[in-house]
C-alpha cells in the first residue's frame, strides 16, 4: 500500500510516519528541503515537493492510496490545503485523511480555523465528483505543545501558554498518530469512511491543573500567567503580527469553555482509536524524568 504523508517532519507527521513504520507501511513523506528529507526515519521515503507547487503534490501523489495531511499554520494555509486535495482527486486517490481543529463549527472566527473548515469543504465536494473517501479527524490542543516551555519551565518555574481557566481537553500526538494509521488503513471501526472525529484527552485541564502537574512531575513550584494581555505583549517579539492574531483568538475561545470534549464523543474516540486515551499526568511524568535525567 502507498501511502503519502503530508507534512511528515512536524510535530503530528513524525508521529503518524513513525506508526506507519511500525505497523510495517513504508510512507512517503513530502518535504520541501532535502535536509528534512536526509532527516526522515529509517524506511520513511522523503519526495521533495511544495504545496504552492502542484506539479510537485501530483508528482509525489502518483499511484497513491491514501494521503494523509496537516499543513502548518500560514497565511497560505487554505491555498496549499486545497491544492492538495484537488490533486488527489485527479488522480483518483482513493482515501484522503485530513488533520483539521477541535470544535470547528463553533471557531470559524479563529483564522486558521477557518481556513482547516474550507479544506474540510473541498473534501466533501472532492467525495461528490470523484467518489473519494475521506476522513476528517479534530484534535484539540496538544500535551506536546508543553515541549516548547522546556526551558521556561526548567529555569524559571513557568507554564507560560495562556490556557485560561474554563479548560482544554488536551491531547497526546501519539494518540492522534494512532487514529491517522487506523484510518489510512482502513482498520478498525467502518464509521472511519467519510467521518469527521473530534480527538481529545480524558480531562478537561485548566492552566492551573497543567501548572501544578508540571510542579509535582519536576519537583519545584511552577506558576502560570493566563493573562491575554501580558501573553501578546511578550509573544510580539518573537511572532509575526498574523500569527499572533492567530493565536490570541484560539486561547480566547479557550477562554470562553469551547476547547472541552463532550463525554459522547470521549466515547466514539475510544472506539477509534481501539485504547483509552492517554492521561496528560503520565505524558508529564514521562517528559519531566527524560528531562531531569539529561
Amino acid at each position: 500500500m502507498r501511502i503519502l504523508v503530508i507534512g511528515g517532519t512536524g510535530t503530528v507527521g513524525r508521529a503518524v510516519v513513525a506508526k506507519l513504520l511500525a505497523r510495517g507501511v513504508s510512507p512517503y513523506v513530502l518535504a520541501r528541503s532535502v535536509d528534512k528529507i536526509t532527516a526522515l526515519p529509517h524506511g520513511a521515503i522523503g519526495i521533495l515537493g511544495d504545496l504552492l507547487d502542484p506539479p510537485s503534490v501530483s508528482v509525489a501523489m502518483d499511484a497513491c492510496d491514501a494521503v494523509f495531511m496537516v499543513n502548518a499554520l500560514s497565511p497560505s494555509e487554505t491555498q496549499e490545503g486545497i491544492t492538495a486535495v484537488s490533486c488527489a482527486a485527479r488522480l483518483g486517490v482513493g482515501r484522503f485523511v485530513y488533520l483539521s481543529a477541535f470544535n470547528l463549527e463553533r471557531s470559524k472566527m479563529i483564522p486558521h480555523f477557518g481556513s482547516k473548515g474550507a479544506i474540510e469543504t473541498a473534501l466533501r465536494l472532492a467525495i461528490q465528483h470523484h467518489q473519494m473517501r475521506f476522513v476528517v479527524l479534530r484534535p484539540n490542543h496538544f500535551f506536546q505543545n508543553d515541549l516548547l516551555s522546556k526551558n521556561a519551565l526548567l529555569r524559571q518555574g513557568a507554564y507560560a501558554e495562556p490556557l485560561g481557566e474554563a479548560g482544554v481537553s488536551r491531547i497526546d500526538v501519539r494518540d492522534i498518530a494512532d487514529a491517522a494509521a487506523n484510518a489510512l488503513l482502513a482498520q478498525g471501526s467502518s464509521d472511519f469512511d467519510g467521518g469527521t472525529h473530534e480527538l481529545s484527552g480524558p480531562q478537561a485541564l485548566r492552566a492551573c491543573d497543567v501548572a501544578a502537574c508540571w510542579a509535582k512531575a519536576l519537583g519545584k513550584p511552577v506558576h502560570e500567567n493566563s493573562d491575554l494581555e501580558a501573553w501578546q505583549q511578550r509573544m510580539g517579539r518573537f511572532l509575526p503580527s498574523w500569527q499572533l492574531f492567530n493565536l490570541r483568538c484560539m486561547y480566547e475561545s479557550y477562554h470562553r469553555g469551547e476547547a472541552i470534549a463532550s463525554p459522547q464523543s470521549l466515547q466514539q474516540q475510544q472506539i477509534l482509536l481501539g485504547h483509552a486515551p492517554r492521561r496528560y499526568t503520565d505524558f508529564v511524568d514521562e517528559t519531566a524524568t527524560q528531562w531531569l535525567a539529561r
